[in-house]
């Protein structure tokens, strides 16, 4: 009858490891999408800084053509306007 009685106890001790277990393991498994989704934020983040970044330099040189181009303009203006007078 002991035997018997040990038995379940040992019994009821391993479904309790087990369901704590179970637990940990989902808690852990929850923890580690958050600092998944956290990484993918921060990627994305990242990501939008460099296309920022990337835009802000294609305007700068666009506008540095545009000055050079006026630049130019202004030079051809200036020497026509030698030649007429």
């Amino acid at each position: 009858m002991q035997r018997k009685i040990q038995g379940i106890e040992h019994f009821k001790r391993l479904k309790t490891e087990n369901e704590t277990n179970k637990q940990i393991a989902f808690e852990r498994a929850n923890e580690e999408k958050v600092r998944d989704i956290e990484a993918q934020q921060n990627y994305c983040r990242l990501l939008d800084e460099q296309e920022k970044a990337r835009q802000e330099e294609l305007l700068r040189r666009e506008q540095k053509a545009f000055e050079f181009i006026n630049q130019q303009n202004d030079t051809v203006v200036k020497e026509q306007r030698k030649m007429i007078d």
